[in-house]
């Protein structure tokens, strides 16, 4: 399902970070496609399921460890900084890795020979939620409820201090889902074997979600554009959802009907809370902590495109149904699913 047509990357020579998870290895997926040489920066202990055989060139790196940059970045023209972390035990953890990182990242692309065009994915968490008002757009001050959102802002903050080093455009997805994703696939499985769905907070919270394909087509944009550089963009699908009407979707998609159980927002903390609690025993954050809960009850998630339509000739393709009903036959087709 390829709905963004192929923009001329002709031998293009592409670093990747993050390449191996899910937006980083679609993304790679759609470079190498549009006929890009695509180098991907990888850790030794990356699962690099996603990229085994499609033709990148694997460079091991981590953002963390600047001596270990400057091969990835040899002859490289386009950046594509997706890697980060989502979900982390405290604070710090998120800022090491998204703020930290990036500084590091963008610290050796001064330092290279061809001074790369860079991309830098943040997140619609960076901005805040538009709660029940009207769709947040770029210069809307930034308000985050979350330790990650914090994180991602404070990368843009970062990369803002190398805009007159490097021509850098900052991106910020809203909820992202598609094949290889495995957070909207806890939704899908529990609709798929157990015909369920929770609704945290209830049915009609306003949404910007984005099919993983039009992401990458957006960055592919924002990278090619010659007036993105300095420029923060949002992006997302065709138009909000409620919670209610991804359900609808997702019900469509597994081909049944859903039993759905509203969750009343102090029952979502306490998860999140018991979720804290198994996590400093596990030493691994858990999918429901405290950062996420707050995202989830934060009213509403709904972000403007008109400048990424206007100033990238961005378009997405990909509507809830289509996109959703192409999510679950690739788990199926993956034994994910029943």
């Amino acid at each position: 399902m390829d709905h963004n047509g192929p923009e001329n990357l002709d031998k293009t020579r592409c670093l990747v970070t993050g390449a191996n998870g899910f937006v980083g290895s679609h993304l790679t997926d759609a470079l190498l496609a549009r006929g890009a040489v695509v180098r991907a920066l990888v850790r030794k202990t990356s699962n690099l399921r996603w990229l085994e055989g499609k033709g990148a060139e694997l460079v091991c790196g981590e953002l963390r460890d600047p001596e270990s940059l400057p091969p990835a970045l040899e002859g490289i023209e386009y950046v594509f900084h997706v890697a980060g972390v989502v979900r982390a035990m405290d604070r710090d953890a998120y800022f090491r890795v998204n703020s930290g990182g990036t500084a590091s990242l963008l610290e050796a692309c001064c330092r290279a020979g061809t001074r790369p065009r860079v991309v830098l994915v943040s997140s619609l968490a960076a901005g805040g939620p538009s709660r029940r008002g009207p769709a947040v757009a770029e210069d809307d001050p930034a308000h985050p409820v979350s330790f990650y959102g914090e994180s991602k802002l404070d990368a843009e903050r970062v990369a803002a201090e190398y805009f007159d080093r490097l021509p850098i455009a900052i991106v910020r997805p809203p909820v992202i889902y598609g094949p290889r994703d495995t957070d909207m696939f806890q939704v899908i499985r529990a609709a798929a074997n157990w015909r369920i769905a929770a609704l945290a907070g209830g049915p009609s919270m306003p949404l910007s979600v984005a099919h993983v394909h039009d992401v990458a087509h957006s960055l592919i944009c924002a990278a090619q554009s010659g007036s993105s550089a300095g420029q923060t963009f949002y992006m997302a699908g065709p138009k909000p959802v409620t919670t209610g009407e991804l359900i609808d979707a997702v019900e469509q998609a597994v081909g049944h009907r859903v039993i759905r159980i509203r969750v009343p927002s102090p029952v979502v903390r306490i998860i999140g809370h018991l979720t804290e609690l198994q996590s400093a025993v596990t030493k691994k954050p858990g999918l429901l902590n405290n950062d996420k809960v707050r995202e989830m009850l934060a009213g509403g998630w709904v972000c403007s495109i008109e400048k990424a339509r206007r100033m990238l000739g961005f378009e997405p393709k990909v509507g809830i149904v289509e996109g959703m009903k192409a999510t679950v036959e690739w788990c199926r087709r993956e034994g994910w699913i029943r």
